[in-house]
């Protein structure tokens, strides 16, 4: 479980794997809310919801079923116990649903620096998010179907978002928070795996 989660983190990392038609931009679209809301500090998982085991124990002694995630005060480490860390920053927007605003921290940062969004409906505890689901930005559903019978990329289908236009690497590039708005909202209903975290305590920070 814990390699098809972390390929599926790379997949999102790299611009091959990211998801059809992905809306993105080039400079950061939300800004921190004072007094908003915030991911709460500390240890989480990341796991399909079925994966039993003590998580007292220290994350290093996880079964593969789980990833461990770290988050700070602005940014969230990924697979932290392992080889392999993805590191991010963040801003969480608030709204109905909620807007995770992630970029990619590399040494050397790349060039250009993107922000990718994800959607999120979230549990809150003393205006902290202990829990939440979260799901890609997308401007137009997943293709259904089966499996390519050649090595050809699908043809994206066109945006479904008012104002935004599949560019030639299959992504959808914006600089508007309402067409932002709108593809979070439209993308909860055209994608049905949801990714799903739970804030475990507050140690290894």
């Amino acid at each position: 479980m814990r390699r098809i989660l972390l390929l599926g983190l790379a997949m999102l990392a790299s611009a091959c794997g990211r998801p059809t038609t992905e809306v993105y931009s080039r400079h950061p679209l939300l800004a921190p809310a004072e007094g908003g809301p915030r991911l709460k500090p500390g240890l989480w998982r990341w796991d399909s919801g079925d994966c039993a085991f003590d998580e007292a124990k220290p994350s290093g002694s996880w079964p593969a079923c789980v990833v461990p995630v770290v988050v700070r005060a602005d940014e969230i480490l990924t697979a932290a116990s392992g080889d392999a860390v993805l590191r991010e920053g963040y801003v969480l927007a608030d709204g109905r649903p909620m807007i995770l605003q992630v970029q990619l921290r590399l040494e050397p940062p790349p060039d250009p620096v993107e922000q990718q969004y994800f959607g999120v409906r979230p549990t809150l505890v003393d205006g902290q998010v202990v829990a939440m689901e979260r799901w890609p930005v997308t401007c137009t559903p997943s293709p259904k179907g089966g499996a390519q019978t050649d090595n050809a990329a699908p043809t994206p289908r066109p945006s479904l978002i008012k104002g935004l236009s599949v560019g030639d690497d299959g992504r959808c590039l914006t600089g508007s928070r309402d067409q932002l708005r709108a593809a979070v909202i439209a993308s909860e209903g055209w994608t049905a795996d949801r990714q799903r975290l739970r804030w475990v305590r507050s140690a290894e920070q």
